[in-house]
């Protein structure tokens, strides 16, 4: 049967066309619910699918159904509503910032919080970040979102100290036949999708790709730091008052299979985008920078494997890189500096590529009364195995930027970065105590070990209570060391 509905959005003008073929599986739905959970449950706080409120953390559970409800367009829309949650943009490729309860607000340097999908860490190993390609991710295929604004560390390691997101993808009952949609929006915005899930005898496949173009807000900067160093130097070079250069074009594409215990997902991202407000916040409308990221994860889930025993594995490859194919303008033609002045101003392209190895697995035992005990161990193979950079200027000993009168590739002289590779092998280990059926005692260790400095250990211990039917106080310790960023 084919049904017409039209999906909300946050655009505006929108032009919205769906249809879908609605098919009953409800058995097939019940065991994914079970296994990935529902908006009553979150599986990615402790290891295990629990109820919200007995998660060992503060955590949120967006649904598809609120998602849409709420007319969010992207997924830094749909994180905008989580309580805590603080999403804004920077002006390098008016990309997003995030920050957790007051940590990394207004700083020069954002909390940078692990973003995973489907449990795969998608973070890049450069900048901590989403990155370019997973900015302002659609909205349009995803199933749930889990936001934990709380410590991680026991489980998901340093990086996860102030909390953590993760993104799960639709599977092939959560679109049960073809899904095509359109959106057409002011700023020349064209969005379009297809999606498709169903079963193949006992392999459960769901398959999406969409594509989106925009020519950005029309949003007057009157200011830039261009406009700062004329008025200390006496020169006339800054592009402001003027637009922001912020459209960009989009390309997501995956396909899911689901077959028992096993999940196989591969997602392929390219995203171009424009330099927003200034790769150092000044106005200029040259260059751009390009996004791509292939991700292929496997993960196997066996709840009863044994008698009080499950058992499960993940395992993920993500190739990503972030280039820039063409020159990108830092400052203005005319800009003057101490140094000199910089008649075609201060262009550079800085290129990187990455690799990321993950392998985890765990084991969850429950055969001792009121406890249940957890081990996981895995390992981390972050390679930025390639580098390039080309600019119109050298750095002198205080690093300011000296005339070049070329813009030459000076990746052997003065990269940006040069190739970095980092191991991490880890076992945590976690037992959650039910007291009794109000009251939970949650202890967890990690012990991380790294390739290039060392080793560090993140305990954790909650304390979770029912007070009423209604309220549930918790109560967290942790100590928790973070490494840096390859940058």
């Amino acid at each position: 049967m084919w049904s017409f509905s039209p999906p909300p959005s946050a655009l505006a003008s929108i032009v919205p066309i769906q249809f879908s073929q609605a098919l009953a599986q409800k058995t097939d739905e019940e065991e994914l619910s079970a296994v990935y959970g529902d908006k009553t449950t979150v599986a990615i706080a402790a290891g295990k699918s629990q109820p919200l409120r007995r998660a060992p953390a503060l955590a949120t559970v967006t649904t598809a159904e609120e998602i849409s409800a709420m007319g969010a367009h992207d997924l830094d829309e749909v994180l905008e509503s989580v309580p805590g949650m603080h999403v804004s943009v920077e002006a390098l490729l008016y990309g997003p910032k995030y920050a957790l309860r007051g940590i990394g607000v207004g700083g020069s340097s954002p909390t940078k919080i692990p973003f995973m999908l489907n449990g795969a860490p998608i973070t890049t190993s450069f900048s901590q970040n989403i990155g370019v390609s997973f900015a302002r991710t659609p909205v349009t295929n995803i199933s749930r979102i889990e936001a934990i604004r709380d410590l991680g560390s026991a489980l998901y390691g340093a990086d996860a100290y102030a909390g953590f997101v993760n993104v799960v993808t639709k599977s092939f009952s959560d679109t049960l036949g073809a899904e095509i949609g359109l959106h057409i929006g002011t700023q020349q915005t064209k969005n379009a999708w297809f999606q498709y899930g169903g079963k193949i005898g006992s392999i459960g496949i769901a398959a999406f790709v969409s594509t989106e173009d925009t020519g950005g807000i029309n949003e007057i900067i009157n200011a830039d730091a261009a406009t700062r160093n004329d008025g200390i130097f006496k020169k006339r070079s800054s592009m402001a008052p003027g637009l922001a250069n912020n459209w960009h074009k989009v390309l997501n594409s995956g396909i899911d299979f689901v077959y028992e215990n096993y999940r196989r997902t591969y997602l392929c991202k390219a995203r171009r985008n424009s330099t927003g407000a200034g790769t150092v916040a000044t106005l200029n409308n040259v260059g751009y920078s390009l996004g791509i990221q292939n991700l292929l994860s496997l993960a196997w889930n066996d709840r009863n494997f044994r008698k009080d025993l499950a058992l499960g594995a993940s395992h993920s490859f993500s190739n990503s890189s972030d280039e820039t194919p063409d020159r990108v303008v830092f400052l203005p033609a005319g800009t003057k500096l101490p140094t000199g002045l910089f008649p075609n101003g201060l262009i550079c392209g800085p290129n990187r590529w990455e690799i990321q190895l993950r392998f985890s697995a765990f084991t969850s035992y429950t055969e001792l009364k009121d406890h249940q005990i957890r081990i996981g161990h895995g390992h981390d193979d972050l390679n930025l195995y390639k580098a390039k950079t080309f600019k119109s200027f050298f750095s002198n000993a205080v690093g300011t930027p000296v005339p070049n009168g070329s813009v030459e590739y000076l990746t052997d002289i003065q990269p940006h970065i040069r190739p970095t590779r980092r191991k991490v092998g880890y076992i945590n280990l976690q037992n959650e105590w039910g007291i009794n059926k109000d009251l939970a005692l949650i202890a967890g260790v990690r012990h991380d070990q790294y390739s290039y400095f060392g080793r560090t250990t993140a305990p954790l211990l909650a304390l979770v209570c029912d007070t009423s039917k209604v309220v549930t106080a918790k109560r967290l310790f942790g100590r928790e060391f973070r490494a840096s960023s390859f940058n």
